[in-house]
């Protein structure tokens, strides 16, 4: 309980639930992952191939119905569960008006 406090304590932004399919480059490959939610100055991106290391920076792009969006983003944290990649947490290098106003789209 007391673990979980301090986690609500640490999230500056409310975390949106979403299924949105996003690429990304890095190194020589291309890689695909899910976003499973989305906050106002970063994302969690499910993936079983995570290449970049923390603090890695680069550019995803997310595919939205009607656009696709190009953000900067650089990696906070990698999940694993049992030994096998689950995904990575993203922050936002900066945050560009076509995130924010997408954000803001789901919240609705």
């Amino acid at each position: 309980m007391e673990g979980t406090k301090k986690q609500l304590q640490k999230r500056a932004y409310e975390r949106i639930s979403s299924n949105v399919p996003v690429h990304f480059n890095y190194g020589d490959s291309i890689n695909f992952g899910i976003v499973t939610n989305f906050s106002e100055n970063g994302m969690f991106v499910s993936t079983k191939m995570v290449l970049a290391p923390v603090n890695s920076k680069f550019e995803i792009t997310i595919h939205s119905r009607h656009t696709e969006l190009n953000v900067p983003i650089q990696v906070k944290r990698i999940v694993m569960e049992d030994n096998f990649y689950k995904g990575f947490g993203i922050e936002l290098i900066y945050l560009p008006e076509d995130y924010s106003t997408y954000v803001k789209g789901l919240k609705k």
